[in-house]
């Protein structure tokens, strides 16, 4: 406790990033964004209405959800979240293989949850009297009316039927928070996820070249094609494999940062892409 307070100190308190290790565990080791350095922005403390993060496949969305959603909860006291997935199935896999591992191997439990609190597929609460809530909507959104909540999470967003957000927004009516966020993984471009990223301010990973300078945009309408090398035996950080789209020499990820073709909606809405490659 007394580490996290000097941490909080030390960085204004401008992200939770810092905490994560002391927080959570993942697979019996500490858990931090060190690989996953992507997902920093859904992470801090000051963030926008509206977010959509549409990503590739096994990048570690769901851990990155799940583990915001465990320490938002314990640092904001009466705070809920609803998640939101289009399929049962969908929800209940999060619910119980990311959220619940987080929460029982924490190193901290003790100061989340106690034999007292609510710990079940659809609702995990927490000493503080925040919560995490559970549900989806596939085919209609009448399970979902009679919810309050300060947050909106929605997972596998691509499935859901645009329609549908309108009414479920109306949970948070009475919330002085009222933050969305969106992710999932396109399908196309004629769904509901890519119809959020264009209303998003469209933010890419760009990686910069040591050798020629390019700053390379991981999309396929910049330099993704380009983007890809060969396939060798010793890809590594310090040999990666996708390298520079001009010059064709290694790229190397970490390096990159996030930019913003729209920055003005940054604030008000904005939205990250994450390709497998970059991971």
């Amino acid at each position: 406790i007394l580490q996290a307070k000097h941490i909080l100190q030390e960085t204004g308190m401008q992200s939770f990033r810092p905490l994560l290790p002391l927080l959570l565990n993942l697979k019996g080791k500490p858990y931090s964004l060190i690989d996953h350095f992507p997902f920093e922005p859904i992470f801090r403390t000051r963030v926008p209405r509206k977010t959509v993060i549409m990503a590739g496949r096994q990048v570690a969305k769901s851990s990155g959800l799940a583990s915001h959603g465990i320490v938002q909860s314990n640092c904001t006291p009466y705070y809920s979240t609803l998640y939101i997935a289009p399929r049962f199935e969908t929800i209940r896999r999060f619910s119980q293989n990311y959220v619940r591992p987080f929460i029982e191997t924490s190193p901290v439990r003790g100061l989340f949850v106690s034999s007292k609190t609510v710990n079940s597929v659809l609702q995990r609460e927490f000493l503080n009297h925040s919560k995490m809530q559970f549900s989806f909507a596939f085919l209609d959104v009448e399970r979902i009316r009679g919810v309050a909540s300060d947050s909106n999470c929605y997972d596998e967003i691509q499935d859901l039927d645009k329609d549908f957000i309108p009414i479920i927004r109306e949970t948070m009516s009475a919330s002085k928070f009222s933050i969305e966020k969106f992710c999932g993984t396109p399908k196309g471009l004629e769904n509901t996820i890519q119809m959020l990223h264009n209303d998003s301010s469209q933010a890419e990973w760009c990686i910069p070249c040591l050798k020629c300078k390019h700053l390379n945009v991981p999309c396929l309408s910049h330099d993704l094609d380009e983007m890809i090398g060969p396939y060798r035996d010793d890809i590594s950080e310090e040999s990666p494999g996708i390298v520079c789209g001009k010059c064709h020499k290694h790229v190397f990820p970490r390096l990159g940062r996030w930019i913003h073709k729209y920055p003005e909606r940054r604030w008000s809405f904005a939205g990250y892409r994450i390709p497998q490659i970059i991971m």
